[in-house]
């Protein structure tokens, strides 16, 4: 049955379909990945063939796994994924990696607060949070259901005291907190997708991920210019904005450098295929 659902994948056109269908064994016959393959030629009950038939034929739909599972695994922690809600990309695992490191490097590690933008399932903070990053991490979202969804992910993974969740557009449920200059790193993974570019994506990302996550208007910067515009307001001095990216915007994201005095320094760090993902923007 194994092989028959990798070829079914196959045949959809889905990319690591072996993967996959690794991920649904696993979660169906509730074994790790190296035992399902000491397993899978065994004859399976009944209710669990159903259910791996009935998950194959829904991801042939190129509806996302994420969503078919319910879950997702990222960086150190494990995410309830409720449909509606932006399904996190392992690329995105650099900006936690990135976030505890400039921490180390400015002795922030401890005793700093993070503010994460657009948290989405909450990965990021729920991430950052279970390492042990920083003293405080204040997350925002616009959406409600992902604000519901986060707020289960940081009970799931034993770190809700440690992220206080606020719904709201980017910087504006935090206006009457009092923690302006105090913010040692602004994170996101903030739309920057080009209006005309979306057609263009996969069925698992068009017509599944919430526009509003992937949407960075006509240029793919707009939500870009509008957190580089007022995260200076919450950064204390030497923290850092750190942003993912889309691979070809590099060059004007170096123009946006040049033409804004709040920022002295700007860095960019690649990802798993060599294409610049995270832009590191230090404040003066």
């Amino acid at each position: 049955m194994f092989a028959e659902c990798v070829s079914a994948l196959n045949e959809a056109g889905i990319p690591n379909s072996t993967k996959e269908v690794e991920l649904v064994f696993s979660d169906v016959l509730k074994l790790q990945i190296p035992q399902v393959y000491l397993h899978f030629q065994d004859a399976l009950e009944q209710e669990d063939s159903e259910r791996i038939t009935g998950i194959i034929a829904e991801r042939k739909k190129r509806i996302p796994l994420a969503y078919l599972l319910s879950k997702v695994e990222f960086y150190n922690v494990e995410l309830r994924i409720n449909r509606g809600v932006f399904v996190p990309r392992p690329e995105t695992e650099l900006l936690v990696e990135n976030t505890i490191s400039i921490l180390k490097d400015i002795n922030d590690l401890a005793a700093g607060k993070i503010l994460e933008l657009g948290t989405g399932s909450g990965a990021i903070a729920c991430a950052l949070a279970k390492d042990g990053a920083a003293e405080e991490i204040i997350a925002t979202d616009i959406s409600g259901e992902a604000i519901t969804n986060a707020t289960q992910n940081a009970e799931l993974n034993g770190v809700e005291d440690r992220i206080s969740f606020y719904q709201g557009h980017w910087f504006e449920p935090l206006r009457d907190l009092g923690i302006e200059g105090e913010v040692s790193i602004v994170v996101s993974n903030p739309p920057y997708i080009r209006r005309d570019d979306i057609p263009g994506l996969t069925p698992e990302v068009k017509d599944y991920d919430p526009q509003i996550a992937l949407d960075g208007g006509p240029d793919g910067l707009k939500c870009i210019r509008e957190i580089m515009s007022e995260a200076p307001v919450f950064l204390k001095s030497g923290g850092c904005l750190i942003l993912e990216i889309g691979y070809d915007q590099r060059h004007e994201l170096e123009n946006l450098f040049e033409g804004n005095k709040h920022y002295d320094d700007i860095e960019f760090v690649k990802d798993y295929n060599g294409y610049d993902r995270i832009c590191i923007f230090k404040r003066v």
